[in-house]
């Protein structure tokens, strides 16, 4: 019997029952155990794919019956009224409008109608604003630290990524992220933060949000950006996120009020 293997990166291994309890290499790097289930990385959101599946019921063909001479008769005899009718409604079409045509002439005197052009002011929609990429939004008062957050939007929509501290609810950063684009942020100072972002069309630089938003949400578990001195080395923190749902990825994020 053999076991599967799955890797938070989306890679997948097959390995024979005596191997339990061994470990295998993943192609990114990672450490994975055979037959236990493998440690998430609270770095990337959570999404499912289901498919049903629903018999499909074929019609019966419907029998064909001999057509009587009677039917026959009958829808030739509605196709003769049909013509009647549409001539006569022609002629007096035509007659009414000999008639409108000569009261309009006597009005105007010499028979001529004056017509006159309306132009319509149609302005073109102006293009959707945005920042370039990695813009800070908000200028960081202090950003000497050396914690990194790599940040990958797979969405249609530009984000607005913001770093608050989970004690103080100061914002850390505040930046600028373009639809199907990523950036690293880098010199992140010590600090238990959440991790929030904004996605939508069309950037309003006066109110900090888009004019057309698609959503707000955060991740539910707290970020651990930790520095510690060891002798004359730093040990520090990254992390990679997704804005968007990735296969076996293990961040969950809620709906929050921006």
């Amino acid at each position: 019997m053999s076991l599967v293997v799955h890797c938070v990166c989306g890679m997948t291994y097959r390995a024979e029952e005596r191997l339990i309890g061994q470990t295998v290499t993943c192609e990114c790097g990672r450490t994975l155990t055979i037959g236990r289930a493998n440690p998430p990385t609270a770095t990337l959101p959570t999404t499912r794919l289901t498919r049903a599946y629903v018999p499909i019921q074929r019609p019966t063909p419907a029998r064909s019956r001999p057509v009587s001479r009677k039917a026959v008769l009958a829808v030739g005899a509605i196709i003769v009224a049909i013509f009647v009718i549409s001539g006569l409604a022609y002629l007096r079409s035509n007659r009414s409008e000999s008639v409108l045509s000569s009261y309009v002439a006597d009005q105007n005197g010499e028979g001529q109608t004056s017509t006159q052009n309306h132009k319509l002011d149609a302005k073109p929609l102006a293009p959707a604003a945005s920042l370039p990429n990695g813009t800070d939004i908000v200028k960081p008062a202090r950003s000497k630290g050396w914690g990194t957050l790599r940040i990958s939007n797979g969405t249609d929509f530009d984000a607005v990524v913001r770093l608050v501290d989970d004690a103080s609810a100061e914002t850390k950063r505040l930046l600028y992220i373009r639809a199907n684009h990523g950036f690293r942020l880098d010199n992140v100072p010590s600090c238990l933060c959440r991790v929030q972002f904004m996605l939508g069309i069309d950037w309003d630089t006066t109110a900090y949000t888009f004019r057309r938003r698609e959503s707000a949400q955060q991740f539910d578990d707290l970020f651990d950006f930790r520095e510690k001195r060891s002798g004359s080395s730093i040990e520090f923190t990254n992390y990679e996120v997704t804005l968007h749902p990735v296969a076996y990825g293990n961040a969950r994020t809620s709906q929050i009020n921006w």
